[in-house]
């Protein structure tokens, strides 16, 4: 045996007795002793990580592989210290090289496979589940592998019964629980959301994981409370993700949550004034966010249903996340085509963005990038040039960088992901439409494009980008298809006599002054039942009841709140109402159009901004302006007024009838917006 056989053994059994630094002094006295050592490379490798030497443990495992490339083990150490330091791609090609110079070690393959989902590429992350179940189809990594990756492909069912099967193999699997917590989250049901995250957590007791990780799991958590209006524990959540990683993106989550329901007028002041004092601490504690919004923030157009944002503060939000990204580059040479970013739409727009989409294709060459399959089939078979991306910024982001886009139209920012990609500058022109309901504030944008009929002779002082003012709406949604039998009253479960007012919009928009009109219209009309919507497993509602129950006070149960499941029930419930009315500040859009077009009246109060502004440029394109109040205080009365009579339908439908199809061009925005 050679002399530095010998001190390698030496150096084995001292690792062994965890004499680290011991260890770690005999390892560097063999290397000077023997510097082609690969052997003694790779252990002063293992040594240095374990003793947390980052930089020498990745300096030590290099030096072995230019000694002999095809080492195994230095690239998967590599890959996995890369891998724990977000450099995915990095890490990537050395589970590779460990994967081909041994292919027969399962773990490299495993690792292999779990760089894949990182980078999220399914197809290849598809390939290697396949291999890891056909050599043991009770393994349960390959069971949490393969949710993951048809989680990507967005066949939800398929990745619950997976990661339920990886659950069932092995109870303890901590990534196929947090991997079936983020599911749920994707999919909005955050009660089953929020159980599996605190399993999660349970799990993790005892484990080894890295703070990072479970700062994600309770930031993420306390996303799911945040969005079942439990205020009080997603701050407690929020507080435990800061104690992990208190230089990380988790503490956005608690500097900027904003309630969907306030109280009251002094709430209002409490949660803007609590805004400004978190934006303040990130901007002076967050040097970590390697993707802005992920997971735990919202973007900061909450305020605007409130009518609370305005331009200073989202140019400040834009300058707090942007100073995570790259420096801007100009584009001023791209060339390549015409791109939108279809994220987080809502199906109430899908119809009338995917129509003017075609419009834009044929004019010039548009590429969509979305992140949803079921909307990426769709615009596929519509003839128009997509590409699906699963729902990670970076992915996104290298995508606009290789099409080169000449000029970005992004629809609403309201969308964290579109919101995240807003803030960097991938083309020379960069624009947002009026779905999002004020400016962006961010200098990466340079137009918003909105309406004429929308907009005060001032309004540019408003936005941070280049008001450009459209003789129509950018987008107007119409029902893509319309039920085939009327459901009634009854079976809607609404009250079969009196008159019903409906309020579809989100409960968010339900200022505290719109309370007061409530209360009025009850007073003035014996018979009216009033009517908002939540979405079906939300209990959100719950805390706007709490309100009128003190601001409307003995009538506060003639306002009564239907579960709603998607646009056909929407549309069921419009049609069985008697007149819409619109919130203040922020008012109705897409459930306005489809009233509309029901032959529904609509009253409303005509805001300040944009974005309370909707109903009345469609009412008074119309003909219909006796519909519009310049006086929030004169809405009730329209109101009461406009349920009693029941002419009114028939007057709309014959206004609709004559002028409906000159509300909307596409082809005449497309034209406007080839800038």
């Amino acid at each position: 045996m050679s002399l530095a056989s010998d001190s390698l053994h030496e150096i084995q059994a001292l690792i062994a007795q965890s004499q680290w630094e011991e260890a770690h002094q005999a390892c560097l006295a063999h290397l000077d002793a023997a510097p082609e050592s690969i052997e003694g490379w790779y252990v002063l490798g293992l040594i240095a990580e374990q003793q947390g030497q980052l930089t020498e443990a990745e300096a030590a495992w290099k030096s072995a592989l230019e000694l002999q490339p095809e080492h195994a083990a230095c690239h998967f150490q590599l890959g996995v210290l890369l891998q724990a330091q977000a450099q995915e791609a990095q890490a990537l090609n050395h589970f590779q090289a460990a994967r081909a110079f041994a292919p027969e070690n399962f773990g490299y393959t495993r690792s292999l496979a779990r760089s894949h989902l990182a980078l999220g590429q399914r197809e290849d992350l598809m390939i290697y589940v396949r291999e890891i179940l056909q050599q043991n189809d009770q393994e349960p990594e390959g069971y949490y592998l393969l949710g993951a990756a048809f989680q990507l492909y967005g066949r939800f069912e398929d990745a619950e019964a997976a990661l339920r099967q990886a659950l069932l193999l092995e109870p303890m699997h901590l990534e196929a629980a947090f991997q079936l917590g983020l599911l749920f989250c994707e999919q909005k049901r955050w009660g089953e959301a929020g159980q599996t995250l605190e399993v999660t957590l349970s799990l993790a007791i005892g484990q080894k994981t890295r703070p990072v990780w479970l700062a994600r799991v309770w930031s993420l958590l306390g996303l799911t409370w945040q969005e079942q209006g439990q205020l009080g524990p997603a701050a407690e959540a929020w507080q435990a993700a800061l104690k992990l990683w208190p230089e990380g993106r988790a503490c956005t989550g608690l500097a900027l949550q904003l309630p969907e329901i306030y109280l009251d007028h002094e709430a209002l002041a409490t949660w803007r004034a609590q805004f400004l004092v978190g934006l303040e601490t990130l901007e002076s504690t967050a040097t970590e966010m390697d993707s802005p919004l992920q997971n735990s923030a919202q973007t900061p157009y909450a305020l605007a249903y409130q009518g609370l944002a305005d331009r200073e503060l989202l140019e400040r939000c834009g300058h707090f996340y942007q100073q995570f990204l790259p420096a801007a580059v100009s584009g001023a040479d791209a060339k390549g085509p015409q791109t939108l970013i279809w994220s987080g739409i809502s199906p109430l727009w899908q119809g009338a963005l995917l129509a003017l989409a075609q419009e834009i294709s044929a004019l010039k060459p548009l590429e969509i990038l979305t992140p949803d399959p079921v909307q990426a089939e769709k615009l596929f078979q519509a003839g128009l040039s997509v590409q699906l991306i699963p729902p990670r910024r970076e992915l996104f982001a290298r995508a606009l960088q290789n099409l080169e886009p000449a000029q970005i139209f992004y629809a609403d920012l309201r969308d964290p992901l579109a919101y995240s990609l807003a803030l960097e500058r991938f083309a020379p022109t960069q624009a947002v439409f009026a779905l999002q309901p004020e400016t962006s504030g961010l200098n990466s944008l340079d137009l918003f494009f909105s309406a004429q009929a929308l907009e005060s002779d001032l309004a540019q002082a408003d936005y941070s980008e280049k008001l450009v003012c459209l003789n129509q709406l950018p987008l107007f949604p119409l029902p893509t298809a319309l039920p085939e039998t009327w459901k009634t009253r009854r079976e809607l479960r609404m009250a079969e006599l009196g008159h019903v007012y409906l309020c579809p919009m989100h409960l968010a928009k339900v200022h505290p002054d719109f309370d007061a009109v409530l209360k009025e219209i009850l007073a003035r009309d014996r018979r009216a039942v009033i009517y908002f919507l939540h979405p079906a497993h939300s209990v959100t509602h719950t805390y706007l009841q709490q309100r009128f129950q003190e601001t409307v006070g003995e009538k506060a149960d003639k306002i009564r709140f239907l579960p709603c499941a998607g646009p056909e029930d929407l549309l069921q419930i419009l049609h069985a109402a008697d007149l819409v009315v619109d919130t203040p500040y922020c008012g109705g859009r897409a459930s306005v159009a489809w009233a509309l077009a029901l032959g529904v009246p609509v009253v409303t109060w005509e805001g300040p901004q944009m974005r309370g502004r909707w109903a009345a440029a469609w009412n008074r394109h119309l003909g219909l302006a006796q519909f519009v109040v310049s006086d929030l205080q004169k809405l009730a009365p329209l109101a009461s007024e406009t349920a009693s009579s029941g002419a009114w339908r028939a007057i709309l439908k014959e206004a609709l009838s004559q002028r409906f199809d000159t509300l909307w061009n596409p082809a005449g925005v497309a034209q406007a917006l080839a800038i």
